[in-house]
């Protein structure tokens, strides 16, 4: 797992690239899912969890 952070202002940034796609998006505010370098759906940890393609895709389910 890497992890970036910048803390400072009134805007804060954690940036991580995690290949276990569930654990990432359960404590994700919001998700970025590439799919051959590009943006494949953004949303909500939470609702991203919850989209079948990405259980299909992502989550072998």
């Amino acid at each position: 797992m890497y992890l970036f952070q910048r803390w400072g202002g009134t805007r804060n940034l954690c940036l991580l690239v995690e290949q276990n796609a569930r654990m990432a998006l359960e404590i994700a505010h919001r998700g970025y899912l590439f799919k051959i370098g590009q943006i494949f759906l953004e949303d909500t940890g939470k609702n991203l969890l919850e989209r079948e393609e990405v259980k299909k895709a992502f989550l072998g389910g």
